[in-house]
């Protein structure tokens, strides 16, 4: 009997201490599994955006740690500032080096889970490529516009069960999800064109203390986007910022009336003393031109020419040829947030001053992309297209490429489409964008000079003026369509002759000497 007691007292302790020794299962918990985002990659390959190993770290609440702030410190890693009390935990950091892990899993009291960080390459594709948030979507830009579709993927999840000292521990027998990744994406951007633009355009803005400018350069023939650079870089002017364009504008008024035969180049208008009144407004030519010919009118960029045409014309056809050419309606870019001015309700009741300001790029917005466009219409032959951007997509595992280009429609028969050609080869050659000119190569281009208008005074500045430049080389057969936007220079001339056609032509002469080599 004492023998069989000892027995049972020793069988008992072992299965105490067993027990302790044991895990306790206390409940069965859900891990998320998060999908590895999808890089960007330019027309070459080259890497815009990638993936990069991090930590996101959390602080215990009421944990007897020693104070995490003073070890992120020393390891020169950014702390965020402390979330509500009654937390269980909160975030103090996320994004934070892969190397540090080790570092940090010394510190009692701190919850370390693995992330992947975003990397921009270059700041030259801030604002185009955009920012990720730190739960993992895209916030801006492509990143934005293209998360749910290709580049977020699909979280995946796993059910564990949680000990009582914190422990997980998986089973086979238990649920799993497992993350489908995102997809790659190449755009049609050129990652040195556009960082080359980059440069240029930030020092061109910082020296001429302007607002803020862009520069985007596209196949006229594809309509593929090979660059489109913002600066300052918080935002994408291009497709988000619309404006009133100037003189760019023009061409769709002397496109309608020479499509219709109204008029012929070598006719002759008489702009009297360089000004034309109504009523309360007026509008005045840069110098009086007196009697020129319509060839003359749009090399020289006559405001008092372009409006005298336009009340030929009326409202309904100069508005019927904007939207041919693509302005008054979204281009249909991926980007979000496209801006853009819709034609105004009660055409038929505009008065002679609102037709004549809409044919010179008054009293109308239009963006970047939008102009582009338009004019890669008159650099291919007649055809307006589809702006493009994606080159090619992953999906399923496989890469699926984009059409070479898309047709919206058909905007002008062949022979205006040369006679337009021709005189925009004649501004750059002897008028408004002389300062675009490149020995030995046909440019053909057109200024903007356009004033923004004042709500206070009810009347366009001449203080506060946008200046721009946009054009297409070799003018025979264009391979490159560039459009240089400054606004509000505060330094120099605010003309887009003098402020933007420069910068224009830095910009061909590199892509120029760029093929040379290339060949």
């Amino acid at each position: 009997m004492i023998g069989w007691t000892f027995l049972i007292l020793f069988w008992l302790a072992s299965l105490q201490v067993l027990h302790r020794k044991a895990p306790r299962i206390k409940f069965i918990s859900r891990v998320d599994l998060p999908a590895k985002r999808g890089e960007i990659f330019d027309r070459n390959g080259k890497p815009l955006a990638i993936n990069v190993p991090g930590l996101m770290v959390y602080q215990i609440a009421d944990s007897d740690s020693v104070n995490p702030k003073d070890v992120l410190d020393s390891l020169e890693l950014k702390v965020l500032p402390k979330l509500p009390e009654g937390k269980l935990a909160y975030l103090i950091g996320y994004g934070l080096p892969y190397s540090a892990k080790s570092d940090l899993n010394l510190v009692k009291g701190l919850k370390i889970e693995d992330f992947w960080s975003r990397k921009l390459i270059d700041p030259a594709y801030r604002s185009l490529v955009g920012i990720v948030g730190m739960e993992g979507h895209g916030l801006s830009g492509v990143e934005y516009a293209l998360d749910s579709l290709i580049l977020a993927g699909k979280h995946g999840y796993r059910y564990a069960y949680r000990t009582a000292d914190g422990r997980l521990m998986f089973g086979v027998d238990l649920p799993q999800n497992p993350p489908v990744d995102g997809g790659d994406i190449w755009l049609t951007i050129d990652a040195d064109i556009q960082a080359f633009c980059y440069e240029q355009l930030k020092m061109w803005v910082e020296s001429h203390d302007a607002l803020h400018g862009m520069v985007i350069v596209a196949d006229p023939n594809t309509g593929e986007l090979l660059a489109v650079v913002n600066y300052p870089d918080n935002g994408d002017y291009a497709v988000t910022d619309p404006y009133e364009p100037g003189s760019t504008f023009k061409i769709v008024a002397h496109s309608y009336a020479y499509e219709h035969k109204i008029i012929h180049p070598e006719d002759s208008i008489d702009t009297g003393e360089g000004f034309i009144d109504f009523k309360k407004h007026r509008i005045r030519d840069v110098h009086p031109l007196g009697k020129i010919t319509w060839r003359d009118a749009l090399v020289h960029s006559s405001n008092v020419a372009t409006s005298k045409l336009a009340l030929r014309l009326g409202a309904h056809a100069l508005v019927d040829q904007a939207l041919k050419f693509g302005f008054l309606a979204p281009t249909g870019v991926i980007l979000s947030g496209e801006s853009y001015s819709p034609p105004r309700d009660s055409i038929a009741g505009w008065d002679s001053v609102t037709v004549a300001g809409f044919s010179i790029g008054q009293g109308l917005l239009v963006n970047g992309i939008q102009m582009v466009m338009a004019y890669s219409a008159i650099a291919n032959g007649g055809y307006l297209l589809m702006p493009k951007l994606i080159r090619a997509y992953e999906k399923d595992g496989k890469i699926v490429k984009t059409p070479s280009r898309i047709v919206v429609r058909k905007v002008l028969n062949r022979s205006t489409d040369s006679l337009l050609t021709e005189i925009l080869v004649e501004v750059v050659d002897s008028g408004t964008g002389r300062l675009a000119r490149i020995p030995n190569v046909k440019v053909a281009g057109k200024t903007g000079t356009a004033q923004k208008f004042d709500k206070k005074t009810g009347r366009y500045s001449w203080t506060r003026v946008t200046g721009s430049f946009i054009g297409f080389f070799p003018a025979d057969e264009p391979k490159y369509i560039v459009y240089v936007v400054i606004d509000e220079p505060h330094k120099g001339s605010s003309y887009g002759g003098y402020i933007a056609a420069p910068l224009f032509r830095k910009i061909a002469l590199w892509l120029l000497t760029r093929e040379t080599f290339r060949m």
